[in-house]
């Protein structure tokens, strides 16, 4: 039987599967990360921890599922985007991921300095800008900088780097970067040349189903892949997870629950991007994905149940426990500061309307529905208030039931949770081989084929009522804590 193999190197794992022509799923695997804080807010990772979840999960599907290398028709991959990762055959320094916001001052330069940053990127320039890293490696990281091969944005860039010695990435993680002309889909050279970073040292922008290259002869020996095996550009998670959400017609919609997450919609054009949401190129040449990203999602999630229960499935049960609206009880989640709809990378995590009676289950429910809250902001913003009759949820917090039910109650829409939903992502990133194999003619081909609904949460009108009232208060809470506290330096 013939395969392609799919990989999603997210922020907490790797995962690959091996998925055949008709669809069928074998050999998911996953790989834990560790992921590094500093004491300045620094977030990294290293990038070989990423080849090596690669190496194990291929060796795991060699001597485990007895897959035979030649069968493996194409590799492709989804990864974490808005990286700044060191190409180098030499000493690899640790990647700066997302997340990581030390280049605030950088970022106020490049906005002060360029002018057409919205009508050529459209997309904002913030702290967690790879353009802005950029600047920032310049002046404390000279010798890493300057020493370095390349730089790549996506952990999946480095991989195909380390099977292929190509340096490419693909239009869907380019977008995120604010170096790319949205439209031409090309770097904008004048804008490296004004801040002095080479040009040489940009990967090639590949569509996420074109060759990036073949499997060497060392990676060969390191994965148990077969020497020449195809190696697919592949794309950025927002892309590939979009794919997999089974959104590829015009305004399809869904949302992401992650470590982090979003809502996004897909489009034929795009307007002006604001300060706070993304336009990225989708997988499908001719359209866009607008996206509005959270940077609070299920690491809350996985804190809460860390804090106020003994592991998830007793959070599950404090939940049930407390009725919609949690007794009154609200919760901002900005534990990591936030980038949408609050711009606020100093924002915090506040409970609000504590009384005498509050109980530990108030405090797990009303955790969720701050989370679900957030998407019900940015779900405003992607679809300019519109509200669909349902919508896809996908990513590892799909896997709860009662988060994805209060989503339906919050949003007041039917929540369609598709099966495989965890590795979803990775699915979405087989499609790219699939089309490059000519196993199916198109991505749209694909979704209506492959993409299947698992089960539905239908929303409760009664619950809906709560939840309506509730975020009302809820939008007002943010702004009024910034009048009445603002930050204590």
């Amino acid at each position: 039987m013939s395969w392609v193999s799919a990989f999603d190197i997210g922020t907490t794992s790797v995962k690959g599967i091996l998925i055949s022509k008709d669809g069928s799923i074998k050999g998911e695997k996953t790989y834990p990360l560790q992921t590094y804080y500093g004491v300045n807010g620094e977030i990294e990772q290293s990038p070989e921890e990423w080849r090596d979840g690669i190496i194990e999960i291929c060796r795991y599907w060699m001597q485990n599922v007895k897959v035979e290398p030649e069968d493996i028709k194409a590799i492709t991959f989804s990864g974490q985007m808005q990286d700044l990762i060191f190409a180098s055959r030499l000493r690899v320094p640790r990647a700066i991921l997302y997340s990581d916001t030390r280049a605030k001052s950088e970022a106020e330069r490049i906005n002060l300095e360029i002018h057409q940053l919205t009508e050529i990127a459209n997309n904002p320039i913030d702290a967690s800008s790879p353009f802005a890293k950029c600047l920032w490696m310049q002046s404390h990281q000279q010798e890493i900088y300057e020493s370095c091969e390349a730089f790549l944005f996506s952990s999946k860039d480095y991989c195909i780097y380390e099977l292929t010695n190509q340096l490419v990435t693909d239009p869907v993680t380019a977008a995120t970067t604010g170096m790319m002309n949205l439209r031409k889909k090309e770097w904008q050279k004048e804008w490296l040349g004004k801040f002095e970073i080479p040009i040489a040292k940009m990967p090639d922008i590949r569509y996420p189903d074109q060759l990036a290259g073949h499997v060497t002869k060392r990676a060969a020996e390191l994965t148990g892949f077969m020497e020449g095996t195809p190696v697919l550009s592949g794309s950025g998670d927002a892309g590939a997870t979009t794919i997999g959400a089974g959104a590829v017609r015009e305004n399809d919609s869904y949302l992401y629950l992650g470590t982090t997450g979003w809502a996004a919609t897909v489009q034929k054009e795009f307007g002006e991007s604001g300060d706070f949401m993304f336009t990225l190129s989708h997988v499908l040449p001719d359209c866009y994905i607008s996206i509005a990203p959270l940077l609070n999602v299920g690491n809350v999630y996985l804190w809460a149940g860390k804090t106020f229960a003994n592991g998830m499935d007793e959070l599950e049960q404090l939940i049930a426990e407390s009725p919609p609206g949690a007794n009154g009880l609200f919760f901002l989640p900005y534990l990591n500061g936030e980038r949408c709809p609050v711009n606020d990378p100093d924002a915090k995590g506040i409970f609000y309307g504590m009384t005498i009676h509050t109980k530990r289950a108030d405090f797990a429910r009303a955790i969720v529905e701050g989370l679900c809250y957030s998407y019900r902001q940015i779900m405003n913003l992607v679809m300019n208030d519109r509200r669909p009759a349902s919508i896809t949820v996908i990513g590892g917090g799909a896997r709860s039931r009662v988060w994805c039910q209060i989503t339906a109650d919050v949003l007041g829409t039917e929540v369609h949770v598709p099966e495989n939903s965890e590795y979803l992502p990775a699915v979405g990133a087989a499609s790219n081989g699939f089309c490059y194999l000519g196993w199916v003619r198109n991505y749209e081909e694909f979704a209506d084929r492959f993409i299947k609904a698992d089960r539905t949460n239908v929303y409760s009108p009664l619950n809906q009522q709560i939840y309506h009232k509730g975020f009302e208060t809820y939008e007002k809470l943010y702004p009024a804590f910034c009048l009445t506290h603002p930050p204590i330096s």
